[in-house]
């Protein structure tokens, strides 16, 4: 059980509330660090639906997502994307994965992995990249962004749609 302020948020296995998470306030709650979360602004752009996050990109909507999210098109939204959804860009498509490139800010070696904090719209957001990157800050490092895995939440609310 997730609670915030004394009200249960979501009910549910550790990995259903990692997974799927039903609010905002659960999202960042679960998995450490915590999910990303971007201001954005869904649009049509007439082959589809994106994601349109001011400092980033335009990132395109899966397939799979794109009836669901139609109703929010034109709308101020929050994209949510957990670290290790955004990782290590390389060559190569595959569906629902979008390049991005970010200004590096910290590099945080872990071990098995390093962690990348970059700045977007002056938030702190984090990457997972493989331990041998050769990122450094102050640089700009290309990441892959795995649109499958993406979270869009209603600003108000904070439910996730």
């Amino acid at each position: 059980v997730v609670m915030n302020h004394g009200i249960i948020e979501q009910v549910g296995p550790p990995q259903e509330l990692y997974h799927n998470p039903k609010t905002r306030f659960v999202a960042g709650f679960i998995g450490s660090p915590a999910m990303n979360f971007f201001e954005c602004r869904l649009e049509d752009t007439g082959n589809g639906l994106t994601v349109q996050v001011d400092g980033l990109a335009v990132l395109p909507v899966p397939p799979a997502r794109q009836a669901r999210y139609a109703p929010f098109k034109g709308k101020p939204m929050i994209l949510g994307l957990r670290p290790e959804h955004l990782i290590d860009w390389h060559d190569g498509e595959k569906p629902g994965v979008v390049k991005v490139e970010v200004l590096v800010d910290v590099v945080e070696p872990m071990g098995m992995e390093t962690m990348i904090h970059f700045l977007v719209g002056g938030h702190e957001m984090s990457a997972r990249v493989d331990p041998t990157t050769r990122a450094a800050p102050d640089q700009m490092l290309p990441l892959a962004a795995d649109m499958n895995h993406m979270h869009l939440m209603d600003p108000d609310s904070g439910r996730v749609v």
